[in-house]
């Protein structure tokens, strides 16, 4: 799933997955784009970013759910790294106050939960049908 987002450097961004990669491509520079790869096995679903642009949740077809916050010198951290389901991960709401809660809702056996930013925090899932 494809998302167009803002980073907190304000830069209007493409987010999506291509195999084992996330793409980060700029709208306002089309020529400047970043692959990110750190140790990402299976390949990306789902993409979204934080309201603030401080945060990039994505998901793999597997059940991880990486959430990746981006520095003003353009490098990388991983705030949390958390499998959550058994299946794909479909798709990410974000709560729109900080501290931030990204939802996620996947196809496996544990379908819907969330998970606390900063800190990586699991807050829950719903179990069933």
């Amino acid at each position: 799933m494809t998302k167009n987002g803002s980073m907190a450097n304000g830069s209007t961004i493409l987010a999506y997955g291509s195999a084992n990669f996330l793409v980060l491509r700029n709208l306002d520079d089309p020529l400047q784009s970043e692959i990110y790869n750190h140790n990402i096995e299976k390949p990306v679903i789902c993409v979204s970013f934080s309201p603030n642009g401080e945060y990039l949740a994505f998901g793999d077809d597997k059940g991880m759910v990486r959430v990746i916050k981006r520095d003003p010198k353009d490098i990388f951290t991983t705030v949390c790294e958390n499998i959550v389901s058994d299946g794909p991960v479909m798709d990410f709401a974000w709560s729109h106050t900080q501290p931030y809660t990204v939802n996620y809702c996947g196809a496996g056996k544990r379908r819907v939960g969330g998970i606390k930013i900063p800190g990586g925090t699991g807050i829950g899932e719903l179990i069933g049908t």
